[in-house]
């Protein structure tokens, strides 16, 4: 008989919530336990690899070209910067490429 994953999430998290429990006596940290390792197995479906590898390249996009900065200071009277790259167009032209790739595949698995 198969199971789904989504029952195979709900077993892992009540067994890490009662073992938590046991190990802790603490109610609240069980269910705690027990939701994080529910939403851990959820996310790791292995059926589902190439819309995680979609999320990681959009985000990778956003953080590459949002996020510029440019720190200067002197710590004991060593002055320093630290400042993150400009990236190129050809980069976030390939992520974008990447990322149409792998829906068009989870698009082509699931199907």
């Amino acid at each position: 008989m198969k199971n789904s994953w989504f029952i195979t999430a709900l077993i892992s998290g009540v067994l890490s919530g009662i073992i938590t429990f046991f190990l802790t006596y603490s109610w609240k940290l069980a269910f705690l336990a027990a939701l994080l390792i529910t939403i851990t197995v959820m996310i790791n479906n292995p059926n589902r690899k190439f819309m995680k590898v979609f999320w990681v390249l959009i985000a990778m996009l956003v953080v590459v070209n949002k996020s510029f900065f440019d720190f200067v200071g002197n710590f004991s009277g060593i002055p320093f910067t630290f400042k993150s790259i400009i990236v190129g167009n050809l980069i976030t032209f390939f992520l974008a490429l990447s990322s149409c790739l792998c829906l068009l595949l989870d698009f082509n698995e699931n199907k």
